[in-house]
């Protein structure tokens, strides 16, 4: 109860199974980090009852190939990387489940990378970013997690994600002072809030959303290129709120379908000496 596998030089496990001695006990999981040669590769293993299952403080590589990761401690992510910790993160073909305070905690200078991922039942966030660089294609975010995606300060590209399962509380993905961040090809759904929030963000682009909730999307100091949007509001509600615009850049809307709400697109707050909003090519019905 309580030991961790400090992993010192290069680890690597195929086809195990690591969990704790049972009856509630956690142990400490994988921490990473110790050198620069420091690499933990997991290739179809499983680690269950961890706080959490792996921990990343440092220089060093994790690679989780057709992995899964499940039941940390109530107060503990699946997986967390410090500020202190530095490399990359590649996940893929894996599920992660069960976390008790997230998913996924990330931050640091790391690279994220994510292929044909599934995070469901996380409590908090599925994955909580904060000032990393992210590549993330196919994502399905499942039930019982208070928020789908939470990206502060986060840049890179997030494509082929799915949040149609997601049920929690809050929004299926949140934006905040971001810069340079492309989104494509999302199928959002967040029945009890809005499902995409974008916050002081800068050169945001968005290629390819689907939403299928309403309120779609609110936006507050930002710009960027938003293109081939569906959005039907299932009857009611608002597509597009854009509030408080920033005092340089544009915000462009284009080549999108609006449908089946009482309001298409909400702007407030404009004055000569705001960014300049351009809509073309759009359809509300």
């Amino acid at each position: 109860d309580g030991y961790s596998i400090n992993v010192e030089g290069t680890v690597d496990v195929g086809s195990a199974v690591i969990t704790s001695i049972g009856n509630s006990a956690r142990w400490g999981g994988f921490e990473v980090g110790y050198d620069a040669d420091t690499a933990l590769y997991l290739t179809g293993t499983q680690i269950a009852e961890a706080t959490p299952g792996i921990t990343m403080s440092g220089l060093s590589r994790i690679d989780l190939q057709s992995a899964l990761i499940t039941r940390s401690g109530s107060s503990d992510p699946l997986i967390r990387t410090t500020a202190a910790a530095s490399g990359t993160i590649d996940i893929i073909d894996s599920e992660l489940n069960q976390g008790g305070s997230s998913c996924i905690e990330a931050q640091g200078a790391i690279i994220l990378t994510m292929n044909n991922v599934e995070l469901e039942s996380c409590s908090g966030a599925a994955l909580w970013a904060q000032g990393i660089e992210v590549d993330i294609t196919g994502l399905e975010i499942g039930n019982e997690s208070s928020i789908g995606l939470d990206l502060s300060a986060v840049s890179g590209m997030v494509a082929d994600v799915d949040t149609t399962l997601h049920d929690g509380v809050n929004v299926a993905i949140r934006v905040n002072l971001a810069e340079d961040l492309q989104l494509e090809n999302l199928i959002l759904s967040a029945p009890q809030d809005v499902a995409l929030s974008i916050t002081n963000s800068k050169n945001v682009e968005i290629n390819g959303l689907n939403i299928i909730t309403s309120p779609g999307i609110e936006m507050d100091s930002t710009t960027g290129e938003f293109d081939d949007m569906v959005i039907d509001c299932g009857g009611s509600g608002t597509a597009i709120s854009i509030a408080s615009l920033r005092t340089s850049g544009a915000l462009s809307l284009a080549d999108s379908e609006i449908s089946s709400c009482d309001t298409g697109i909400e702007v407030t707050s404009v004055s000569d000496y705001n960014s300049a909003v351009r809509f073309s090519d759009l359809e509300i019905v």
